[in-house]
């Protein structure tokens, strides 16, 4: 026997007043990112100048706004600068003030921990990775996560260190 159209539309009716639950929304990740250091410190002008000066106080003021950066934007943060070229460098993590520094092993560039670890962290963070290289920022996108310049980056911190000063003097004024 041949089905008739009264018939079909009254089977997809059916099916169609199952009961369909509400999917509860999920809550949003949390954000990690990733700066690569050096490449952060040589793509600014400024980095750059004290960096010719003393590569270490480059350096800590890339460390110290992000800490400032992470405070008030309640996110997490990871500096990674290469050590691949210093013998028998083994690599090493650093917790300062709530921003995880990392130096690399002695055979591993800073883009390949990152590539890594955005590769491990994309399930559970929303992992922004900060550079100016072309060829790591197409990785990024592969593994999921988002990716920003180290110029426009820096204008965002500019920006926050303006946003926190202003916060602290409308509280002094008060």
């Amino acid at each position: 026997k041949k089905r008739t159209y009264s018939e079909k539309t009254e089977n997809a009716a059916s099916s169609e007043k199952k009961e369909q639950r509400p999917k509860k929304p999920k809550p949003p990740k949390e954000t990690y990112i990733i700066v690569d250091g050096y490449n952060f410190i040589f793509a600014n002008e400024a980095l750059q100048k004290a960096a010719e000066n003393d590569i270490s106080l480059a350096r800590d003021a890339v460390t110290r706004m992000m800490c400032d950066y992470t405070s008030f934007h309640r996110c997490k943060a990871m500096i990674v600068f290469d050590a691949y070229k210093r013998r028998g460098g083994e690599g090493s993590e650093l917790d300062v003030g709530g921003v995880k520094v990392v130096y690399t092993k002695e055979t591993e560039t800073a883009d390949s921990y990152i590539e890594k670890a955005t590769h491990n962290m994309t399930g559970e963070y929303t992992v922004r990775v900060v550079t100016s290289d072309l060829q790591e920022q197409m990785m990024v996108l592969g593994s999921g996560g988002l990716r920003a310049s180290a110029t426009e980056f820096y204008r965002e911190l500019l920006d926050t260190a303006r946003l926190i000063k202003e916060t602290i003097e409308s509280y002094l004024t008060k």
